[in-house]
């Protein structure tokens, strides 16, 4: 009880903001961004949805972060597991956007592993242990049969490395304003850094 009231009291002056640059509902997507941190014994992953427009709007959905279920050998395998993952998340806020509209919804998967974008692109996954071939395979096949647009993101602009990874103060309150869309009462921020006002 008291780890909840202190969590209240330090992010009392945290709110949640829907930007609407002028996107028509009709003209946003939904965006997933993804990332794995590998580690030994377990690797860790995450990934954020949104639904975003091309002139700057942007509403944010949900994120998730936890231990990965299977063991992995290297970094490639940690993102597809995680990109495995998340991408459900993704269809699911693609398919729930459909509901309210007459057109096609596109799914924008970003991911800062360039081998894996690469993969998702041409309809195969890298190379892999056994075990995960299964569950890489059944994504890639999910993928296939949906509007994806695979894109690449640098791991300085993935805001899911926020959720994998211990980040320096400044990186997280800069993708936390940027692409959680939180503002923190006393802190601005641009591209080059925070300050406290």
């Amino acid at each position: 009880m008291t780890w909840l009231l202190g969590y209240l009291k330090r992010t009392v002056y945290y709110a949640l903001r829907y930007h609407n640059e002028g996107d028509l509902w009709e003209d946003c997507d939904a965006t997933l961004k993804s990332d794995g941190n590998f580690r030994l014994p377990r690797s860790t992953g995450g990934g954020i949805t949104a639904i975003e427009g091309e002139l700057g709007s942007h509403y944010p959905h949900g994120w998730n972060s936890g231990l990965q279920s299977a063991p992995t050998t290297c970094s490639g395998e940690s993102e597809t597991v995680a990109y495995a993952k998340n991408v459900k998340f993704g269809i699911r806020l693609g398919a729930m956007m459909e509901y309210t509209r007459k057109n096609r919804v596109r799914l924008i998967c970003s991911v800062d592993n360039e081998s894996l974008r690469i993969g998702v692109g041409h309809g195969y996954s890298p190379k892999m242990s056994g075990h995960l071939k299964s569950t890489a395979g059944a994504s890639f096949q999910l993928l296939q049969a949906s509007h994806v647009i695979p894109r690449h993101l640098p791991g300085s602009e993935n805001s899911s490395d926020c959720l994998t990874k211990t980040l320096p103060a400044t990186k997280l309150l800069y993708l936390i304003r940027r692409f959680f869309g939180l503002e923190y009462a006393g802190i601005t921020g641009t591209t080059s850094g925070f300050s406290v006002a």
